[in-house]
């Protein structure tokens, strides 16, 4: 008989589950779940307090379903029987051309969509904005990235996929990844928007230096080039110096015997 989790939901203490079952416990972490007390303490824990694991209370209501209804799913992936409330449950994202939700990847993105749509202050549009454009982990670095996977897969590929596709997956990568930068260096700015005032002016005086110190560099590196042009010897000169005789014309080198 399945062992039967349950899932529940307190305004002050955030999503419980309790379970000593092992691999449940283990689910329940890869879903964000902390353990809330540990049961290799030397003292015994009551019933009521082992393996009970849950997620905190300060988490968002749309993380927090997202992430019990992660847990449900791979929780009765592995034969368990899970009694979650129907409130706490997200299904996947679903679209008028995707009633089941099998395009998980353009659904995530969608949720970055609702994440910018919802956002009611710089500091949330910041956070929102950087699901797509963060340089690290930003949707759209990863973009660049499964370009460069499917025009290697392609190549391999060789005659049995269209010859041009590798060629269009390069060009697709070359202009993500442009667009990736440029775009990146808006959301530093937007985020640095998002800061106090004193941190702006901070962030302000060491991009200032930074802009002297590359200005100054490429001054000295100007002038260095310009010295040294100056002091390269004409070439005619150079020419008459290598064709100098070693000896006086007017003097016989002594003969060997």
């Amino acid at each position: 008989m399945p062992i039967t989790i349950a899932i529940t939901y307190d305004s002050l203490l955030g999503a419980e589950a309790r379970t000593t079952d092992p691999l449940a416990g283990a689910l329940l972490a890869h879903a964000s779940f902390r353990k809330v007390f540990d049961d290799e303490d030397e003292a015994p824990l009551p019933e009521h307090m082992r393996g009970l694991h849950s997620l905190p209370y300060t988490t968002s209501s749309h993380d927090l379903c997202r992430a019990v209804s992660h847990a449900a799913e791979m929780l009765r992936a592995a034969r368990f029987h899970v009694d979650l409330d129907p409130d706490l449950y997200v299904g996947p994202t679903t679209t008028f051309t995707d009633p089941q939700g099998i395009k998980f990847v353009g659904a995530a993105v969608l949720d970055a969509v609702d994440l910018v749509a919802a956002a009611d202050d710089i500091v949330s549009t910041s956070r929102a904005i950087d699901q797509i454009l963060d340089r690290n982990d930003g949707a759209l670095v990863r973009l660049v990235e499964f370009f460069k996977v499917a025009a290697d897969k392609a190549r391999v590929a060789g005659e049995s996929l269209p010859p041009a596709l590798s060629t269009d997956l390069d060009a697709a990568a070359a202009l993500t990844e442009q667009l990736c930068e440029r775009l990146a260096e808006t959301a530093v700015e937007i985020r640095l928007s998002a800061e106090p005032p004193a941190v702006q002016r901070q962030q302000q005086r060491s991009t200032v230096g930074v802009d002297t110190a590359r200005s100054q560099a490429a001054a000295r590196a100007r002038a260095a080039g310009s010295s040294s042009v100056q002091s390269q010897p004409r070439p005619g000169a150079a020419n008459h110096r290598i064709a100098a005789p070693l000896t006086r014309p007017d003097v016989t080198p002594p003969k060997r015997r």
